[in-house]
């Protein structure tokens, strides 16, 4: 009938982008929030029936009150569980794409921070604005990307797993964020492999690497079987791997440095 049932603020610096209906009757709003001095956290709030909040989370936190940490939009899994969206922008980390996984009582399952172009700019965007769930227990990802090249709002429409994964298992590699567009660089071959595995990653004019690159392969479960250095030379990585001893089945293979996960691929295993 329009009659206002309650009404929840909040004092300071907070601004409220989406609200996810739950199916506990509470609501979950999604947001920022901000104290004008230190920088801005993307916010999280549950508030039950009565409008009463019941956890408050503050995470990714910008490094000035000028850079932005936002959560954009939501949806609640199956599980209960939580998946949000958003951006952050930092000046180690420049600007990426967020999605966090959070369980029913707000507590931080898994981080990505994705960004789709590997030579980035700080004052050029890359947003995740929306994410809704698919069939198969994933996620669909849209936003935008842009650099110096294309600098006006390029679509980015990214699929990843049930746990925010590109390829299977990036959990399991140790680092939190990710870039997209490597992929096509990639080239792995043979595949199927019964013995050695030939790898190379070639990077665009401008992108580094930070640290060490090590390429990583894991099986079905996440568990890592086999790990080893890349060399590099020049904008060229490549490196080999003796895939002989494995048992045969499908593998995922991860190439990252010391900060970021570069690139990855499903690998099948054959017997000699």
């Amino acid at each position: 009938l329009g009659n206002e049932l309650w009404r929840s603020t909040s004092s300071g610096y907070v601004s409220y982008f989406h609200l996810i209906p739950l199916r506990d009757e509470a609501v979950l709003t999604l947001g920022t929030i901000g104290n004008g001095i230190d920088g801005n956290h993307s916010l999280a709030s549950k508030f039950d029936t009565a409008g009463i909040e019941l956890w408050h989370k503050e995470l990714l936190q910008s490094d000035e009150n000028s850079r932005a940490s936002i959560f954009h939009a939501g949806y609640e899994a199956v599980d209960s569980s939580l998946v949000v969206c958003g951006w952050i922008r930092r000046s180690d980390t420049l600007t990426k794409g967020t999605v966090v996984k959070l369980d029913k009582d707000g507590n931080v399952l898994w981080t990505r921070l994705y960004s789709h172009y590997v030579v980035q700019s700080i004052s050029l965007e890359q947003i995740f604005w929306d994410v809704k769930p698919t069939r198969d227990g994933g996620m669909v990802l849209t936003g935008e990307a842009n650099n110096s090249t294309y600098p006006y709002g390029q679509l980015w429409l990214l699929k990843l797993d049930s746990a925010g994964c590109l390829v299977p298992g990036c959990g399991s590699v140790g680092v939190q964020e990710f870039v997209d567009d490597l992929n096509k660089h990639l080239r792995v071959w043979p595949n199927p492999a019964s013995d050695v595995l030939q790898i190379s990653l070639a990077l665009p004019e401008g992108a580094e690497v930070h640290g060490g690159v090590r390429a990583m392969l894991l099986d079905g479960t996440g568990r890592v079987v086999q790990e080893q250095p890349v060399r590099q030379n020049l904008n060229l990585l490549n490196a080999n791997m003796d895939v002989s001893a494995l048992p045969a089945g499908t593998y995922y293979l991860h190439v990252r440095d010391g900060k970021r996960w570069l690139a990855g691929s499903k690998v099948v295993v054959t017997a000699p």
